[in-house]
């Protein structure tokens, strides 16, 4: 953790000059709320889509629903994808049902946060999109701790306003006045945690990356 700075160069318009840094942890606040579905004891086939839309507690979209193109729509029109099924997910039970119900189908999966891929990382043409974007984008910062807790599909701005609120600055993004005195995202990230396609939830993966 970083102690408060001053940034001599952040000096233009908008920018206070005085700095905190905040470090980003992307576990929730309370992880057992993340542990209250157990979603491996669930044994419904996962071949079938109505079985999936009657467990599936987000949204679920496919071609022939009216938003489906606003659904697959992104920042860069060429990275978009004509997706079979694109999840709206509102938990870690619904990832987890869209990986069974993908690897059940046989289906591709790519997994959308913000969706700003140029390349088209977060489509996928003919397979499963996993949308964090929806749903899982709330960020809350513990100002005394300088620390913010943000979903998966969190644009930087969320981030960056949350902070504010509190005097405080984060490191993300590419163009970042912040960046520049501090280094990149991931040396000021405390923790990720990833849902697993058969129920499990893994945290603290930026502690075990650095082991």
């Amino acid at each position: 953790m970083l102690p408060p700075t001053t940034d001599a160069n952040s000096s233009s318009k908008g920018h206070t000059k005085a700095t905190q840094t905040l470090i980003l942890n992307a576990a929730p606040q309370d992880i057992r709320d993340y542990h209250s579905t157990d979603i491996s004891r669930i044994s419904i086939p996962m071949t079938d889509f109505h079985t999936l839309k009657n467990t599936f507690k987000g949204d679920l979209v496919t071609p022939t629903d009216p938003d489906y193109a606003k659904a697959i729509a992104r920042w860069a029109a060429n990275a978009e994808r004509r997706a079979e099924v694109v999840a709206f997910v509102k938990d870690p039970a619904d990832v987890a049902l869209a990986i069974k119900y993908a690897t059940a189908n046989k289906l591709p999966i790519a997994i959308r946060g913000g969706g700003h891929s140029p390349a088209g990382a977060s489509s996928i043409e003919g397979g499963l999109v996993i949308d964090l974007s929806r749903y899982l984008t709330t960020v809350t910062v513990d100002a005394e701790k300088r620390l913010a807790y943000a979903g998966g599909g969190a644009l930087w701005e969320t981030v960056d306003k949350a902070s504010i609120a509190h005097g405080l600055a984060t490191v993300g993004g590419t163009v970042n006045h912040v960046k520049r005195r501090f280094s990149l995202s991931k040396n000021h990230s405390l923790n990720l945690c990833l849902q697993t396609g058969i129920g499990g939830f893994v945290t603290n993966l930026m502690n075990s990356a650095s082991n």
